[in-house]
């Protein structure tokens, strides 16, 4: 196993928990001395990639079939040159033992080619697509149903993204096998040492601005909260430039709570942010969640997280254990109540915390998830 070369190909169009998640994983694999070789075609990933010290080479601009029609014509128009590129890849290299794909339309191309020259391909599908491929009259998700034999396993984070899969997709189940993310210890998600001597209460909310992340939820909560806790502060991180994030802000605005609510956008490290927060509160009700790296972040360093109780989320959090989900979904009044809870009673919110610690430690820790992941890649090389 340890002559094992490994290719990951990554068409993607941000940095999210999925890139954070591959470069851990990336870096465990070096570190298990498994040749590693990545490409990508987003620069930023590109050079976290570089940072890691994995070997990178940055693709071409790459075709999305799941945009708007904009997209869609650019997707057409860029197809051809992604399909010759990896040709050339696969023809001038010495091909590996198995290929990982992350993205969209490397699965569509990428995968018949490495079919073609007998190389085995690993999909990993964080989340299902939802309505996304039924767009352009069901275009995307007809060519996904050409190649979505072809894999020789599909990894995925959650049973929840296996019913999905299967049930949606009509994948098959022996093709599927669940693989928790994970994250790879270091200091930045140690618990903090000593408590915070600020007698101000701080929420984090670390996600991107996307119509179902549930900022506009939390928003409309945290008005409540304030009425009976007004020394709390709501601290969101990422780009909040978006056109769902300059809703969020316009409400903050309407409601009275800009002294209180604080957009940090895109900062260095959302994990030195969380160290600084008490509770982290997760209000994702977006239909395409995966995972949701952040709480396992956010239990790491022993934060009680708050969230609704939904797929896949309930997999990761435990209600009452190691944070608490809320029944109605979107229920702001609800999700209020809830955060509340944990405010007012700090001993609960530091003894869910400590649990979700305990939780990380034994189910997401890279160096435990590491020969999971290659265990399906010797199942994939053989078969």
């Amino acid at each position: 196993m340890s002559k094992m070369h490994i290719w990951f190909v990554a068409t993607t169009y941000d940095v999210g928990g999925a890139e954070i998640f591959s470069l851990d994983l990336l870096k465990a694999l070096r570190d298990k001395k498994i040749k590693v070789d990545a490409f990508t075609n987003q620069h930023r990933f590109y050079q976290k990639l570089k940072t890691k010290k994995i070997s990178t080479q940055l693709l071409p601009e790459t075709a999305d079939f799941l945009g708007d029609y904009k997209g869609l014509i650019k997707a057409i128009y860029f197809a051809p040159r992604e399909i010759y590129t990896y040709w050339h890849l696969l023809k001038s290299y010495k091909k590996p033992d198995v290929v990982i794909l992350i993205g969209f339309s490397s699965k569509l191309f990428f995968t018949p080619l490495a079919k073609f020259y007998k190389v085995p391909v690993v999909w990993f599908e964080f989340g299902p697509y939802g309505k996304t491929i039924e767009r352009f009259f069901k275009l995307p998700k007809l060519l996904y149903h050409l190649v979505k034999k072809l894999p020789a396993v599909v990894i995925v984070p959650t049973e929840h993204t296996k019913r999905v899969m299967v049930n949606k997709l009509r994948i098959s189940p022996g093709r599927l096998k669940v693989v928790a993310c994970g994250r790879a210890s270091s200091s930045n998600l140690l618990p903090q040492r000593k408590s915070r001597s600020s007698k101000e209460q701080v929420l984090i909310c670390p996600s991107r601005f996307e119509v179902g992340k549930g900022q506009d939820i939390l928003v409309k909560a945290f008005a409540l909260i304030l009425r009976e806790k007004p020394n709390v502060r709501l601290v969101f991180t990422g780009d909040h430039r978006t056109k769902f994030g300059q809703k969020v802000k316009k409400m903050v605005k309407v409601l009275g709570l800009e002294a209180k609510v604080e957009f940090k956008g895109w900062v260095k490290s959302v994990l030195a942010e969380i160290k600084k927060s008490d509770i982290c509160v997760f209000p994702s009700v977006w239909p395409l969640e995966g995972f949701g790296l952040v709480q396992i972040e956010a239990m790491a360093q022993a934060k009680a997280v708050v969230a609704f109780d939904r797929g896949p989320t309930n997999e990761i959090v435990i209600n009452g254990e190691t944070g608490l989900l809320v029944k109605s979904i979107g229920d702001h009044k609800q999700l209020a109540d809830h955060v509340l809870m944990l405010l007012k009673n700090k001993r609960l919110a530091t003894k869910l915390g400590q649990a979700g610690r305990k939780r990380f430690l034994k189910h997401y820790q890279m160096s435990h998830l590491i020969d999971d992941f290659l265990n399906v890649f010797r199942r994939a090389k053989v078969r």
